[in-house]
């Protein structure tokens, strides 16, 4: 991977620090890639795309759809796992 240097403004930099203290993100760099994969997929669309808020489910809920999608057993549990440690489902 590619090292990139960025100077952020300080209210840019305290949100991602922000994030950092919720466990959001495990580093900068994450925050970061994160951003410029919504920002490309976003700029790549032709048809404007509707953000919709954020509904918090019942985690036994995510489980049942992720399966019932295919999805194989180790995928499901790392999923559920890593929902279970963020801020949301604290």
């Amino acid at each position: 991977m590619r090292t990139v240097n960025i100077s952020l403004p300080e209210n840019l930099a305290q949100r991602i620090e922000v994030l950092l203290a919720q466990k959001e993100f495990v580093s900068r760099s994450e925050v970061v890639r994160t951003a410029l994969r919504v920002f490309f997929t976003l700029e790549q669309r032709v048809d404007p795309v509707e953000l919709v808020p954020f509904t918090k489910k019942p985690l036994i809920d995510i489980k049942s759809e992720l399966k019932e999608a295919g999805h194989d057993s180790v995928f499901v549990d790392s999923v559920i796992k890593g929902l279970k440690e963020s801020s949301v489902y604290k």
